[in-house]
């Protein structure tokens, strides 16, 4: 069964993870702030993703911003389907601290 994924961070890794789940067939959307790389996805056939009010709307989400970006989780909790997967590829600091808001 194809998934709807969405990537958050348009940065190199998020381009490739977004890739490679597209590979498999799956319906893919990325979210980022590089105004090139996002016109880079779009040419490669991802979705950008237009549409903040999509929660509970994909199956994986992908965080793969990192940097005490406190935001990207929230958003990857906001944006994925309840009993659904949420993968952290960013890298935070030694000393990040997130209070997490569970739903």
């Amino acid at each position: 069964m194809h998934k709807k994924i969405l990537v958050i961070g348009d940065g190199a890794i998020g381009l490739a993870t977004a890739l490679i789940n597209k590979l498999f067939k799956n319906k893919v959307f990325i979210v980022g702030k590089n105004k090139e790389n996002l016109k880079i996805a779009k040419r490669l056939g991802l979705e950008p993703l237009l549409n903040k009010n999509m929660a509970d709307y994909f199956d994986v989400v992908y965080e793969t911003v990192g940097r005490n970006q406190d935001d990207t989780l929230e958003d990857s909790i906001n944006f994925v389907k309840p009993v659904s997967k949420i993968i952290v590829l960013g890298v935070f600091g030694v000393n990040y601290l997130n209070r997490i808001k569970l739903r």
